[in-house]
């Protein structure tokens, strides 16, 4: 059953199903903003159905907003 599952997943994992999935399109999302795509694309490739609570969970996770994040990673070569 499904509650026999969450209780299952959290004891072998330490952390719930929804946090592992989270975790997993987070560092997905975090590959994509490294490649260039944009905050939206990355939200929708990495499996997010909406714009906001993609910032919310990526901050969350990141302790940075998505925006901040690529300006971090996303450097641009000296001419």
């Amino acid at each position: 059953t499904v509650p026999a599952f969450c209780n299952f997943f959290k004891k072998a994992t330490q952390m719930t199903f929804m946090e592992f999935v989270n975790r997993y399109r987070i560092n997905k999302a975090c590959n994509l903003l490294i490649q260039g795509y944009n905050i939206s694309e990355s939200c929708y490739q990495s499996g997010f159905n909406n714009v906001p609570y993609f910032n919310r969970v990526f901050k969350k996770y990141t302790n940075k907003t998505p925006s901040d994040f690529r300006k971090e990673m996303v450097f641009t070569p000296s001419i």
